[in-house]
């Protein structure tokens, strides 16, 4: 024992003899003379016997070494002294820098000039608005970067724009892509631009020559559209013209929403009796939006309040239209409680209410009521599907005639019903009387004669201001519906008429053929055009097909509407405001087409890349610190 004790203390680490056999290290000290534990002295900070006093009783040694070993702390120390550098480079590296700050914050104790330095420098933190724009820019270019690529995986590419002014008055262009990609329709949203230096078509147009430069879509652009202002849709001058000039395949299409938004305001504005009625009906749902007691009362009569018209938006106007017609009943009533209670109410309330409780018993309006809410009820749903980007412009053509067909069918068969609807209502057992009948016409004749003009009206707009679809006519060759006529007998005008449009971009030959397959196989007969892509792709039809899966694509990328353009203008409100109204453009910009395309944002950062790809265009960045090693 004793030679074993001696060998103990001539060596810093016991792994021998003694040590061995009670599977414990110990560590003995010549100046002590005494017996350490050495997990102990390395990881425990309590004081205890086997790291502070040590252990002096040798008599005892061997049951006192034998009871240490069991000790729950002694197996946990032993544990860590085990692992004890075999632990993560990351760990390594994590616990360096937390030695290197906890070093640094002792320092800063003794050095007045570090310690201010550390507590006022900005350089690299999160709140900095330097890093917090390059990390922008860096997400957007990453973006733009995956939009650019499915760009170049697609045949041909629209473009889209519309304007707005923001919270500074400043004019904002906003700027949209359609393609198709994997028998997809995509809309990316590209930015904004401040226009409000040149709004003219020459400086729009510089700008659709740089979008097409930049993405790459000088050969690929066939299609551009735009609201009605006549500097984008002016066919002499406006930007329509300089683009169709410069490339020649981008037909232009007026945005069919704001045809379809066009046909209704002219063709019953120009009637007398429509203009007065949809005016009292905007003055109704302005009396209750001044008043928050009004609103209440409203609110506690109808249940719902009315809503608000838009001159820019004639589906808000059906909105009122179809609530009024739902509710005349109890707004009456609302609108008698007025009248007799008047000392509940001010005196504006109290005189309004009368002009508007005789227009609502009136048989006119009971009339117009019925005549409208039918009405809108097929432009409400025209409406929504030429606002949709999943829908193509052949879709939306057959639609429209569809709407019109519908109305001149109403026009020969419905006016009765509308009459006997509205007199069921009258609360007098007699006729109404027709305060505008002129000479020995009856009072029903004067009505059918004003909803034939209203019909007339609408229909005469709708042709009218859709002609310019008979442009669009060689989109019927794929138009399903078709397809046992042409069988039967092929249109080679309409053929003949891509030709002129397109030129070269087909093989009108294998066209013609495929087309002869295609209607007369079952499999295609009921399939729209949107349907026949996916079709083509699952099926892997694409070379068998080759020209009738080129001109779907055409057809699909064609836009008919702005609706992705507009509806940007919502995120430019949350994220331009009037606190933020100082931040740059390019800021605003990105942030726009992070909040726009946050489902491809989504996608994106499921990939593994997508993070470098951030760092690497972060690190690219020009500043102060050097983050690329050279």
């Amino acid at each position: 024992m004793e030679n074993d004790i001696n060998e103990l203390l001539r060596s810093p680490f016991s792994t021998k003899n003694y040590a061995d056999k009670l599977r414990i290290v110990q560590a003995g000290c010549k100046i002590r003379s005494k017996l350490f534990c050495w997990p102990y002295l390395l990881f425990l900070t309590e004081k205890r016997v086997w790291n502070q006093q040590g252990y002096t009783d040798l008599n005892h040694s061997t049951a006192a070494l034998q009871k240490h070993e069991k000790s729950r702390a002694h197996v946990q120390f032993s544990l860590s002294l085990k692992m004890f550098g075999k632990q993560r480079i990351e760990r390594k590296a994590e616990i360096s820098r937390h030695n290197e700050q906890e070093f640094l914050n002792t320092l800063r104790d003794y050095d007045t000039c570090l310690d201010s330095h550390l507590n006022t420098a900005t350089g690299f933190q999160g709140t900095s608005p330097t890093v917090q724009k390059d990390l922008i820019q860096a997400l957007s270019n990453v973006l733009k970067k995956h939009i650019k690529k499915e760009i170049d995986n697609a045949r041909f590419v629209a473009i889209i724009l519309d304007e707005t002014s923001d919270v500074m008055s400043k004019s904002q262009l906003s700027t949209v892509l359609r393609f198709v990609c994997n028998g997809k329709v995509f809309e990316r949203f590209i930015g904004f631009s401040d226009v409000s230096a040149d709004r003219t078509a020459d400086g729009l147009f510089s700008h659709v020559v740089d979008i097409a430069k930049e993405f790459e879509i000088e050969n690929k652009l066939v299609g551009q559209t735009y609201d009605g202002a006549s500097v984008m849709s002016g066919h002499t001058n406006g930007l329509q013209k300089k683009v169709f000039d410069k490339y020649p395949l981008a037909i232009f299409t007026h945005c069919y929403a704001h045809v379809l938004n066009l046909v209704l305001q002219q063709g019953l504005f120009s009637i007398k009796e429509c203009r007065i009625f949809f005016q009292t009906l905007s003055g109704l749902s302005a009396f209750f939006s001044k008043s928050s007691k009004r609103l209440q009362a409203l609110h506690e009569y109808v249940g719902r309040k009315l809503p608000s018209v838009a001159p820019t938006r004639w589906n808000f106007t059906s909105r009122l239209t179809n609530t009024v017609q739902q509710n005349r009943v109890h707004l009456t009533e609302f609108f008698t409680n007025i009248i007799e209670n008047p000392e509940n109410w001010d005196t504006d309330a109290t005189l309004k209410s009368r002009g508007f409780l005789n227009f609502l018993e009136e048989f006119q309006t009971k009339l117009l009521l019925e005549i409208f809410s039918n009405m809108f009820s097929y432009t409400d749903t025209l409406y929504n599907i030429l606002q949709s980007k999943f829908y193509d412009v052949m879709y939306c053509c057959g639609k429209v005639q569809e709407v019109s067909r519908q109305i001149q069918y109403d026009r020969n068969n419905k006016f009765d019903d509308f009459w006997k609807t509205a007199s069921s209502n009258e609360t007098r057992s007699t006729e109404p009387a027709c305060k505008r009948s002129k000479g020995c016409m009856s009072e029903k004749d004067y009505y059918l004669q004003l909803y034939h003009k209203i019909a007339d009206n609408t229909v005469s707009q709708i042709e009218s201001r859709f002609s310019s679809l008979s442009k669009f006519d060689f989109l019927n060759l794929l138009w399903h519906k078709n397809y046992e006529q042409y069988k039967i007998v092929f249109s080679d005008n309409l053929l003949e008429a891509l030709q002129r449009r397109y030129g070269l971009m087909f093989d009108y030959v294998r066209f013609k053929n495929e087309l002869a397959v295609l209607y007369s196989s079952p499999e295609f007969s009921k399939l729209q055009i949107c349907e026949l892509v996916a079709f083509i792709v699952q099926n892997d039809f694409a070379n068998p097909f080759k020209e009738v899966f080129k001109m779907a694509q055409l057809v699909l990328t064609i836009p008919s509407n702005t609706a992705s353009a507009e509806r940007s203008f919502s995120s430019l409100k949350r994220i331009h405001t009037c606190c933020r109204a100082t931040q740059g453009q390019e800021r605003m910009s990105s942030l726009s087409l992070l909040s726009i395309e946050k489902n491809l944002l989504a996608e994106l950062r499921q990939e593994r890349s997508f993070y470098d790809d951030v760092i690497d265009q972060f690190v690219s960045q020009t500043r102060r610190i050097e983050l690329i090693y050279k």
